[in-house]
């Protein structure tokens, strides 16, 4: 369960990061 919960808050965070990369760029 913790590992599942860490996985899916690395995704959000690496789509959030995409998401503020794409925007700047």
């Amino acid at each position: 369960m913790a590992a599942m919960a860490k996985t899916s808050l690395s995704i959000k965070v690496g789509a959030a990061i995409r998401k503020a990369r794409k925007q700047r760029g």
